[in-house]
């Protein structure tokens, strides 16, 4: 995996600052990614600037957090199970490559890869490792970006 994550939020507001020509934007997150974002964003210090990059996602946050909710898709392992049957997901672990030149064609190869970019030994890890999860988190988020034609499958 690379150093960069994917952190889905709400644009709910904005507000000139007029002493500096600029703009201030407000992003909302779910308070249970707090370690997430300060994992993959930092704590900005005065004097020292922390620069992002922002874009839209497509199909607005309706559909993002739907497939995103364990309420409705059931524990992390089933969306795991659920991923890895997609055709879609195949050829974007082909596309990623990483564990070796095979190719991604079968549910039980997507699993295998699956298992390598989350270092776990079964997706049942997903919903008993912290860490894990969020690497779950970040190759799913990077998948739907592929998916949208915003994000490469790097």
């Amino acid at each position: 995996m690379t150093d960069k994550a994917v952190i889905s939020a709400v644009y709910t507001e904005w507000k000139m600052v007029k002493t500096r020509s600029a703009l201030v934007l407000c992003f909302e997150v779910p308070l249970e990614q707090q370690e997430l974002v300060q994992k993959a964003l930092g704590t900005p210090l005065q004097g020292q600037s922390i620069h992002v990059a922002i874009a839209r996602l497509r199909g607005g946050g309706a559909a993002i957090e739907q497939v995103e909710s364990p309420a409705r898709k059931g524990t992390l392992a089933q969306q795991a199970g659920i991923l890895c049957a997609d055709k879609a997901f195949w050829k974007f672990l082909n596309a990623k490559g990483g564990m070796s030149d095979e190719d991604i064609s079968t549910t039980e190869a997507a699993a295998k890869m699956l298992r390598w970019i989350c270092q776990i030994d079964s997706r049942t890890a997903l919903d008993q490792d912290s860490i894990a999860a969020t690497r779950f988190h970040d190759l799913r988020a990077d998948f739907k970006l592929w998916l949208s034609g915003v994000g490469e499958a790097a």
